[in-house]
């Protein structure tokens, strides 16, 4: 990005809204995990015009932004050379293993590919640069606000959510899909942890087949 971008994650949600306007104007659907997560329902709140429907995987909710075995990471952001020094301490196989790196991410691991585009792209000054203005405008009075608002959207929501999940509770997430009624459907996965992309593929793609057509019968009911 350039060097005097605005990466608040207000910001990034407005920028990707805006991309997605340009490249769909008729409508999209929207599928999101992690700190993606956050972005998308900040999208609901804010931008939503466009999205026809959303697959929320496992993120971050009301004051769990970051969840706590990563929250260092806001914290060192800071430090001079802090970002390069994560880079180096990540190369090490026992500590990606760990909570505070991936450990907790998927039951099945990282690929050897997905390791290497994770880590690599920290070797690049501009990139660290700007995941530590990210990572510093973090703060749980984003996920409180979006969890105070999506109550109102009129947009379809599934929650996709992994049992066993360490990162982001279960109860966290039930409590939002609760609160959000009839525009909110819910379904648990086993066998995986925060990342079911990675750990039940087969699950996200039938939530996506179930999200799709939940928002084509709606739009067209609508209509």
């Amino acid at each position: 990005m350039d060097p005097d971008a605005d990466l608040s994650v207000t910001s990034v949600a407005e920028a990707v809204a805006g991309v997605l306007a340009r490249a769909c104007p008729n409508g999209y659907w929207i599928v999101a995990s992690d700190t993606g997560g956050v972005v998308a329902q900040l999208m609901l709140c804010d931008h939503s015009g466009g999205i026809r429907g959303a697959l929320l995987l496992p993120c971050d909710l009301y004051d769990n932004f970051l969840p706590i075995a990563l929250r260092y990471l806001q914290w060192v952001a800071p430090v001079p050379g802090a970002m390069l020094l994560v880079r180096f301490v990540l190369e090490i196989r026992l500590i990606r293993s760990l909570p505070i790196a991936f450990g907790w991410l998927t039951r099945s691991g990282l690929s050897p590919e997905l390791v290497r585009q994770t880590i690599d792209p920290l070797k690049d000054a501009g990139i660290r640069r700007d995941l530590v203005k990210l990572l510093r405008a973090i703060e749980p009075d984003i996920t409180r606000r979006a969890a105070s608002l999506l109550p109102q959207t009129t947009v379809p929501v599934r929650f996709l959510w992994a049992t066993d999940d360490r990162l982001f509770p279960v109860r966290m997430a039930r409590k939002l899909s609760d609160a959000m009624g009839p525009m909110s459907t819910w379904t648990e996965v086993d066998e995986s942890y925060s990342f079911i992309q990675i750990d039940r593929p087969d699950a996200v793609t039938d939530g996506i087949d179930k999200m799709a057509g939940l928002g084509l019968r709606r739009n067209e009911a609508s209509q």
